[in-house]
């Protein structure tokens, strides 16, 4: 019997689980997890009937792993057409709005930006073929971060800025404030100052086919991938340290009780966890700064006029923002059955009652989540830290230093769990 720890309840971390489940035949799994739910930064929250999605909102096409993890799991999703009702707002007006006519909203687009348009689809196109050589990669030799990400011809994506790589394909900086930033604060709440890799996988996201999220919600996903491994799951477990014993196990201590098992995964955030490593070697490893984000859903009747809008009705199901509005990542509209409408307002600050006596009348508050860590603030880095800290002990966020999102939590997962295939038989 193999004894296997996951730290971390996240999608990481039942992906790692449910991988295991698959690979060693003989094998039992703890996961230990700091809160009371599965799930991590997915979070599915419903109102009345509505599913509001407060934390990872959407995959798409080009996310190989979780598409194939979906079909094994049965999973049933749907397409999310709110993302083709959109505006581009600067905090007083709207730059941009799309048309229900795919066609003409992209006559807008090439009208604006011309030439641009077309030296993103040929970046982002380039950018796709090495993924897919990434994917190919991991499947014939998984290995470390570095060394994928090398093969495949990515590994100078993290070292730059996402606005350093666009001007060097001679994309316009109007382009890059109206169209590009919009699109990095609704991913990631950051400009297209961040980390290269990280923001032109945001791009990707909404440029490369469909995007889809679960019919039951988001939430589902950490759920099932969990209950299919047949894991034991201990909520409320404050994990202190993992010692390496003498004979290579490691022993895990949580408040006043250890365990020992045969291997080792650490799926969150090792800044956040305050985790003691004893008799690890680790190699040398950089604390990440993290993005704080508050959502905050609000009925009521919305103000047009602090849209720059004449009247309600125009305003888009989803209005993106550009540096100008600050804190303000961006707004999601519904007008409920009522006649009132619903804003799900995502921000970098609790936003004050001046600005939401301008932007919604009436209002009263369905709720207020904060995110004390949503996403790392992405940077240019010279390498992706080690997943191995140690033999047969992994760590599942180091990939974070470059991107994070739904589909490389369960790609990480999958390629620490093939690593230490051969290490746990």
């Amino acid at each position: 019997m193999v004894n296997l720890a996951i730290i971390g309840a996240g999608v990481g971390g039942c992906a790692a689980a449910f991988f295991a489940s698959k690979i060693f035949p003989n094998l039992k799994v703890t996961i230990f997890d700091l809160s009371d739910r599965v799930g991590g930064r997915v979070l599915t929250q419903a109102i009345g009937s509505m599913k509001l999605e407060l934390g990872a909102a959407f995959f798409n096409t080009a996310n190989k792993t979780v598409l194939n993890v979906v079909e094994d799991l049965g999973l049933k999703v749907r397409e999310v057409e709110e993302r083709a009702d959109f505006g581009i707002w600067n905090g007083s007006d709207f730059l941009l709005k799309s048309n229900k006519n795919i066609i003409l909203t992209l006559s807008k687009l090439f009208l604006r930006y011309g030439l641009n348009i077309v030296k993103m689809q040929s970046l982002l196109k380039e950018i796709r073929g090495q993924v897919k050589n990434l994917y190919e990669a991991e499947q014939k030799n998984p290995v470390e971060m570095n060394e994928l990400f090398k093969f495949a011809g990515l590994d100078g994506f993290y070292r730059k800025k996402l606005d350093e790589i666009l001007a060097e394909w001679s994309i316009d900086e109007s382009f890059i404030n109206e169209v590009i930033t919009p699109i990095t604060r609704i991913i990631y709440s950051q400009n297209a100052d961040m980390g290269g890799f990280a923001g032109l996988s945001s791009l990707i996201s909404v440029y490369t086919g469909k995007t889809y999220n679960f019919i039951e919600g988001n939430s589902v996903f950490p759920k099932r991938l969990m209950n299919a491994s047949n894991s034991e799951l201990l909520f409320s477990q404050n994990v202190r340290s993992i010692e390496k014993k003498n004979d290579g196990s490691y022993r895990i201590s949580v408040e006043n009780k250890t365990s020992t098992f045969d291997g080792v995964i650490i799926a969150t955030p090792l800044e956040l966890t305050g985790l003691a490593l004893d008799g690890i070697s680790m190699t040398e490893y950089h604390p990440r700064e993290y993005r704080r984000v508050y959502i905050q859903v609000i009925q009521g009747k919305a103000i047009p006029s602090f849209f720059g809008s004449k009247d309600t009705g125009s305003l888009p199901r989803m209005i993106l923002t550009t540096s100008e509005t600050k804190q303000i990542m961006h707004i999601a509209t519904l007008r409920l059955a009522n006649g009132e409408d619903l804003m799900t307002i995502s921000s970098t600050e609790l936003l004050p009652d001046d600005i939401l006596d301008g932007m919604i009348r009436n209002r009263y508050v369905i709720l207020e989540h904060s995110w004390n860590a949503a996403y790392p603030l992405f940077k240019p880095i010279d390498n992706i830290p080690h997943s191995r800290l140690d033999e047969r002990l992994m760590y599942l966020n180091s990939l974070e230093s470059a991107v994070s999102s739904m589909e490389t939590s369960v790609f990480s997962a999958l390629n620490a769990i093939r690593m230490m295939k051969d290490e746990l038989r």
